[in-house]
């Protein structure tokens, strides 16, 4: 179809596109319209190019838009078409189609993802990973799906005419043979079984994708990318366009259908008999070729490019801003006071307790578990706090000051507890209804998804929370909770670089946080009546209680907008918040552009290469990660006692423990309640464990007859009586031997707070900056020697103070074997 190029096409295109202005329209609007119209020229110049008479063009647009928009119509669709839109469904959101991506060979796949191009992939891309990978975000793509068909049901049925005669044919027999023992919607299923064996659905899909235009005239598809770009409200005279970041997701969306849909032709080939694998690999190679230079993929990706370049020109509306002066903070116009976000946590401290007490009628149990001056102790299943003795206080008169001075001494520690399974929620109380109790639970357990959101030392996504590990992996640190989140944000072809991100709840929260965990839900799961909201709603439950908390109007409408905040826009609250405090000590240090200068650096390789971290170590000798001074200076402006809680974190400073902790240590890490401690075993353990006596220990014991308890039981057992531990290095004189060793211990400490780590030759300089805070440390002999001679100065700050030497005869053996061997 050839076409004109004399000076009238620009009036031509004017008179054609006046449909998205209104007479009604001040100039303002109108030049708005017509700036949009220019932008959107790509997208709208196909259907123009096709009617010569400008004045059709507006119907056809309004009739394009209506198509890609409007949902199944059982007045005017063929009822058939739900066949074809049931199986795509059921093909894409049961795992079928993950599993066929998974299938196809990584060449395929990168083939099929290099769109616009005829170029096959090299071997550097094949490494890169740049394929087609399967993705957990079916739904829009369904809904792209369902689009396109009516799509093209309404505008050129004949394309999918043979599909559609052939799914009917199936769905007939299936009604012929099994309507006697099935209703209507199980013979839709089984119906969706069968055409989805066939390739009825994916044949259909590739003849869509690679029909072809006639010149210029636009195919359906090019067609499809019009009507989904163009907005018909009924009440308006004019046509608008959707925001161009919708038109670029829908276009992606509809880029990954089409993948799937070739991924499940390739493997439905594969499937048919007499296959030849030449052939399947030449027919398939052919076709991809194909689909990469098509029209229609062309049209996508000239969409997608389209709607990213109109996208970067429009400003931002979220303004996101802090007063540094008041600490007031701003997102899109909501504004939160300092002196509300200031006390959060306290705040969310009594919005706990008024269900939480009358859930619970043992208050001085309940008191003594949430006094954070109790030590806490988490050791597997069990989780029990050491009661504090009282607090003394001596007088003394100073002749320098008028008043007597007061000086308070620590209170002395004590072997009373109180354990959490001793706190029983009283669920079927009198003075409480079932339906009084079930809003006290939905209420707490919103709060505990607040807290581990927008609490925990920052703000994750809300997504994140139905992604989140089992309690059982929480762990007690410093007396706060330590858990980890995870972002599935920018995964590239299958890469996920997102590491595991390290949250703390502050310890006052923290043993809200147990109570509710450890007895509170298992009591409300094995009630008959009572149940717990569904994790799926915990963003939105999470988002509520941040608006309550935060004085944010929760209930309707505001003229600040309030009532539609989100999950997003509490995350930058609390960013703009974390901006505001900017604590010093969580950040790298570098200098300025002069002492740069000296370096012989650049400021940015400075900053890049040669910044530095702060470092703490508390009075027991541990060193805290940075994450933790990140907590606690947000939990400090948030209104936590940081100093009073991180004060009480260390461990009750014994010399010797009561030699039952070993029985129960062991009885922990053998997951059996009937084993005790060797006699040789308990003697050794009592001697090694004494922090008094210095003199050095030789065990004797055959092999298999309990070595490893002795470092495995000291531990734990201080653990479980909440006293420091000596932090312990354990020579092993195989790599082998390291290697079960260290697994044996995680096994044996799993639910404590205690950490292990294991070094060999290969991994010393990697590892030996990356151990801090460990509790034991495995480590080979040649490694011990390299460590001792080259990393002195490490070797010293860990504050080592036993170390076992496993296999000692074989130390001795190694003496003598060469001269430069480990003396």
């Amino acid at each position: 179809m050839s076409t004109s190029h004399n000076t009238d096409q620009p009036n031509l295109f004017s008179a054609a596109t006046q449909c998205f202005i209104d007479d009604s329209m001040d100039s303002a609007s109108k030049k708005h319209a017509r700036n949009k119209v220019d932008e959107h020229k790509s997208l709208l110049l196909p259907i123009i190019d096709s009617y010569p008479n400008p004045s059709q063009c507006a119907s056809q647009f309004k009739k394009l838009a209506d198509c890609a928009s409007k949902t199944f119509d059982p007045t005017s669709d063929d009822p058939n078409i739900c066949i074809i839109v049931e199986s795509g469904v059921n093909y894409l959101t049961c795992g079928a189609a993950e599993l066929d991506v998974l299938r196809v060979s990584p060449f395929f796949r990168s083939m099929l993802y290099q769109v616009g191009t005829a170029a096959t992939p090299n071997e550097e891309m094949l490494l890169q990973r740049s394929t087609f990978v399967p993705t957990k975000k079916m739904n829009f793509i369904v809904d792209e799906f369902k689009h396109l068909v009516l799509f093209v049901l309404r505008t050129n049925p004949n394309l999918i005419k043979e599909q559609l005669r052939q799914a009917t044919q199936i769905h007939d027999f299936v009604i012929d043979n099994f309507s006697s023992n099935m209703n209507e919607d199980e013979m839709l299923q089984e119906t969706c079984k069968r055409v989805i064996d066939t390739n009825i659905l994916f044949g259909m899909m590739i003849a869509i994708l690679l029909e072809e235009p006639t010149g210029l005239k636009p195919n359906t598809l090019q067609l499809y990318l019009v009507g989904r770009g163009l907005k018909s409200v009924a009440a308006r005279s004019y046509l608008q366009f959707h925001h161009a970041n919708g038109m670029s997701k829908n276009c992606n969306s509809l880029l990954r259908l089409m993948r799937h849909c070739i991924c499940a032709h390739i493997c439905t080939t594969a499937r048919e008999e007499g296959f030849d694998y030449n052939s399947f690999r030449n027919d398939t190679t052919r076709l991809l070729k194909v689909v990469q230079t098509c029209d229609s993929i062309s049209s996508v990706c000239r969409t997608i490019r389209m709607a990213k370049e109109i996208d970067r020109k429009e400003p931002a509306n979220v303004l996101k801003c802090f007063n540094p002066t008041t600490g007031e903070v701003m997102v899109q116009q909501i504004y939160i006071k300092k002196e509300v976000w200031s006390k959060a946590i306290p705040t969310t401290i009594e919005d706990l307790k008024h269900p939480l007490y009358d859930l619970f009628h043992c208050h001085q149990l309940l008191d003594a578990f949430l006094d954070i001056g109790n030590k806490l102790v988490m050791s597997g299943e069990d989780v029990y706090v050491y009661i504090k003795g009282e607090i003394n206080s001596v007088q003394h008169f100073d002749p320098s000051y008028l008043s007597n001075q007061i000086t308070t001494i620590l209170p002395p520690d004590t072997n009373d507890k109180v354990q959490v399974s001793e706190i029983i929620p009283v669920l079927n109380a009198e003075d409480l209804t079932p339906s009084e109790v079930q809003m006290h639970v939905n209420k707490l357990w919103s709060l505990n998804q607040f807290i581990l959101l927008y609490l925990s030392s920052g703000a994750g996504r809300g997504l994140e929370l139905t992604r989140l590990h089992s309690f059982s992996k929480f762990q007690e640190y410093f007396n706060c909770l330590r858990f980890y989140m995870r972002s599935e944000k920018n995964i590239l072809h299958g890469v996920d670089n997102n590491m595991l991100v390290p949250h703390f709840i502050p310890p006052s929260l923290a043993r809200f946080i147990i109570i509710l965990n450890v007895v509170l839900y298992p009591a409300v799961v094995a009630h008959p009546i009572l149940t717990l909201p569904s994790i799926d709603d915990a963003p939105k439950k999470a988002d509520l209680m941040f608006r309550k908390v935060m004085k944010l109007d929760a209930s309707g409408p505001t003229s600040s907008g309030a009532s539609n905040l989100g999950c997003k826009l509490n995350r930058d609250l609390c960013g703009q918040i974390m901006n505001y405090i900017s604590p010093s000590a969580c950040g790298r240090f570098t200098t300025k552009k002069e002492n740069a200068a000296q370096m012989h650096h650049s400021p940015a390789v400075h900053a890049e290469s040669y910044s530095s971290t702060i470092l703490e170590r508390t009075p027991n000798g541990e060193l805290r990660e940075p994450a933790l001074f990140v907590a606690e200076g947000y939990w400090n402006a948030l209104g936590e006692n940081v100093q009073a809680a991180v004060h009480q974190s260390s461990g009750r400073d014994f010399t010797v423990i009561d030699s039952s902790y070993y029985n129960l240590a062991a009885q922990r890490a053998l997951r059996d309640a009937t084993k005790t401690c060797y006699d040789y075993q308990m003697e050794a353990c009592k001697s090694i464990d004494d922090t008094s006596d210095h003199r050095d220990v030789v065990v004797h014991i055959a092999p298999g007859y309990g070595k490893s308890g002795l470092w495995n039981f000291t531990l734990l057992a201080r653990s479980i009586c909440g006293s420091k531990r000596q932090r312990s290095i354990v020579i092993c004189p195989y790599n082998a031997v390291l290697a079960q060793q260290k697994i044996k211990s995680k096994h044996y400490f799993s639910g404590t707070n205690l950490t292990v780590y294991s070094i060999t030759s290969s991994t010393l300089e990697k590892m030996v900056n990356l151990v801090i805070g460990f509790d034991l440390l495995y480590i080979s002999i040649d490694a011990f020697n390299t460590l001792r001679q080259s990393y002195s100065h490490e070797f010293e700050s860990w504050g080592v103070k036993v170390i076992y030497i496993d296999e000692f005869h074989l130390c001795l053996g190694e003496t003598y074997r060469h001269d430069t061997s480990w003396q």
